[in-house]
């Protein structure tokens, strides 16, 4: 939802709002952390390590296969569900950018 590239431990605190934890399974995805390094292996995400960086820190990207595979209204609307929204409109910036994405892509 930041709209680019987002640090691997942001992204894990703000998973931690949906109950995605780090070296807890969860019900559904299981290991949250090897469901992410299979998104990584799959192109879904791109990972990547920070120069320079000790330890080492990554920063996590929409991946190539995503760009082809999935809607990012979709994507909104999903997130929204897991934070028990309604209205995907209320991520402006997000939702400005995905109906952007959908309408270029069916042009």
């Amino acid at each position: 939802m930041s709209g680019g590239p987002i640090l691997e431990e942001t992204l894990w605190n703000r998973l931690k709002d949906v109950n995605l934890v780090r070296g807890l399974d969860h019900p559904v995805f299981g290991d949250v952390k090897k469901l992410f390094q299979e998104f990584v292996r799959q192109g879904y995400l791109h990972q990547e390590k920070l120069p320079n960086s000790t330890p080492a820190q990554f920063e996590y990207k929409w991946g190539a296969r995503s760009y082809l595979e999935v809607s990012k209204i979709q994507m909104l609307k999903t997130v929204s569900q897991l934070h028990e929204y309604n209205d995907v409109s209320m991520w402006k910036s997000q939702y400005q950018e995905a109906v952007q994405e959908d309408n270029t892509a069916s042009t």
